[in-house]
């Protein structure tokens, strides 16, 4: 398949995923909730930072104690911050399967189901926060091999947790199954490609190209007081763009999770998007 045909399919695709959340708008406040809770999340970990010269000299110490304070303060960090965006992301999921199959959900509901989902949570945002605390060590320890591996292992794990998230909506398992069952959902299915994945990221890159131009082209004629006001109205549509585009993200890969367990593609996706999007091993050979 040609890399124009990979791309309509990927327009195609986004296009089906916009149908299903037009039925349900509403569900848009969970990944903008999301974003808003993350915010604070990080404002609250940099405030003390910036108001404390003694917690600065700490973290940016050379020493044995310094690096572990600041790898602890990382993974607080990270557990945190992991915690409550899978928190609205089993959410969001659970409330477009249930779409999918037929029933009707709401941010209400999915926060309320993701609430009985806590404790799995919890403890894939341990892993999840451990993971990225072993691959921050690496990439401090070892330079440029340091990047490169670490770089690779991240890609990895981020392969093979793909539909970690589904899983958890769906299946309720603990981490160590979670990651097993998401790199088997991934095997059966796509194989060792994530093409249309790729592509929806492409065509969310032609409208942030648009927005980019529309402020570069204002900078470049509008007086200062019409720059702003051009500018803010720019950043609030990049603000919805990418509001729109994580929650395409989520809602295509609950989809593709749906169909790799279930094996059809309900309304409206179609089918024949799905089989060409996945790209499966050839069979080996004696």
């Amino acid at each position: 398949m040609g890399f124009g045909q990979k791309i309509s399919r990927a327009f195609r695709l986004s296009r089906q995923s916009l149908q299903l959340l037009a039925g349900s708008p509403g569900l848009l406040v969970l990944p903008f909730a999301s974003g808003v809770v993350l915010i604070v999340i990080m404002a609250t970990f940099l405030a003390p930072i910036l108001a404390s010269e003694e917690l600065r000299t700490l973290l940016d110490g050379d020493g044995a104690d310094t690096e572990i304070a600041d790898y602890v303060y990382a993974f607080a960090f990270y557990l945190v911050a992991f915690t409550a965006a899978n928190i609205f992301n089993v959410a969001l999921v659970h409330a477009i399967l249930t779409r999918l199959h037929g029933g009707t959900s709401s941010a209400g509901a999915g926060l309320r189901f993701a609430m009985t989902r806590l404790p799995q949570i919890l403890m894939w945002s341990l892993v999840s926060a451990t993971v990225g605390v072993i691959l921050k060590v690496i990439q401090d320890k070892a330079g440029i091999a340091g990047q490169i591996v670490g770089g690779l292992a991240g890609l990895a794990w981020s392969v093979a947790t793909y539909f970690a998230v589904p899983v958890l909506a769906a299946e309720g398992t603990g981490p160590v199954a979670t990651v097993q069952r998401s790199a088997a959902v991934l095997r059966k299915t796509w194989g060792e490609s994530l093409a249309t994945n790729i592509g929806v990221g492409l065509v969310m890159l032609l409208p942030t190209l648009v927005l980019v131009g529309a402020f570069a082209l204002a900078a470049a004629t509008l007086p200062a007081e019409l720059l702003i006001v051009a500018g803010v109205v720019i950043g609030v549509l990049f603000a919805l763009l990418l509001l729109v585009s994580a929650t395409l993200s989520v809602t295509l890969r609950a989809a593709l999770y749906h169909y790799a367990v279930d094996g059809n593609a309900p309304p409206p996706f179609d089918r024949a998007d799905f089989d060409a999007a996945f790209v499966k091993k050839a069979a080996k050979t004696a």
